[in-house]
């Protein structure tokens, strides 16, 4: 049984989607969401998404994305980021504040590019559409894929607020998988995805199964997947 999640936090992250998917539908961008967000809108109930993240299909910088949707939609907005040494810039979007509510209420909002840590490219006609309207998804296999890769990156950080993240991830990844066996994905369904990706994430099935989630295995290879684990 997973602990309670917050309906309304999670309306709240659906909209925020779906506002910048508008915003970028708008300015001539091709875009999925993935994350933890797209995770919940797939039925993902063990926690609730803290934060939208997006990928962009395009090569465009980064940054100049995030200027066109600030400059788009007033509710956004930019702060410098806090790691030293960087450069870019953090995006935010505005939420409003209830009654007698003290302080500023926020949440980031991801942007990313094709390439930028291994996101594949998804045809538009791979693009996903759920009962959440108006919020494009990266397909479940793929979003599978994304997540394992956190993991990785994750377990292997030296710093514990990265480190810890891994515990969310294996929870995240074991509830999205049972999701994804019931749904009857298959990834042969998925010819489209470079051999690259399903290489690496074959890889990092194996790690998951052998160093997290032993008892998952059964469930990957519903999915298609037959390592030799």
């Amino acid at each position: 049984m997973y602990p309670a999640t917050s309906p309304s936090k999670r309306r709240a992250i659906n909209g925020i989607a779906r506002i910048t998917a508008n915003v970028l539908h708008e300015a001539g961008y091709r875009c999925c969401l993935f994350g933890s967000a797209a995770c919940s809108i797939y039925g993902m109930r063990n926690r609730d998404p803290r934060d939208v993240d997006m990928v962009v299909f395009t090569s465009h910088d980064p940054e100049d994305i995030k200027r066109v949707i600030v400059e788009a939609d007033g509710r956004f907005f930019t702060t410098p980021s806090r790691k030293p040494g960087e450069t870019y810039r953090v995006l935010w979007f505005r939420l409003p504040r209830p009654s007698g509510f003290q302080g500023r209420r926020t949440c980031k909002v991801d942007i990313l590019i094709t390439g930028t840590l291994d996101l594949p490219n998804v045809p538009k006609s791979k693009v996903v559409y759920t009962r959440v309207r108006g919020v494009p998804c990266v397909p479940m296999i793929v979003l599978l894929g994304m997540k394992l890769r956190g993991w990785v990156d994750h377990r292997k950080h030296p710093e514990p607020y990265y480190s810890d993240k891994q515990y969310d991830d294996i929870k995240d990844i074991a509830e999205l998988l049972h999701i994804a066996v019931t749904a009857g994905e298959h990834v042969s369904d998925y010819s489209w995805l470079r051999r690259k990706f399903r290489q690496d994430m074959e890889v990092r099935i194996e790690s998951f199964c052998r160093d997290a989630r032993e008892d998952t295995e059964h469930l990957w290879r519903e999915l298609g997947f037959d390592g030799d684990w």
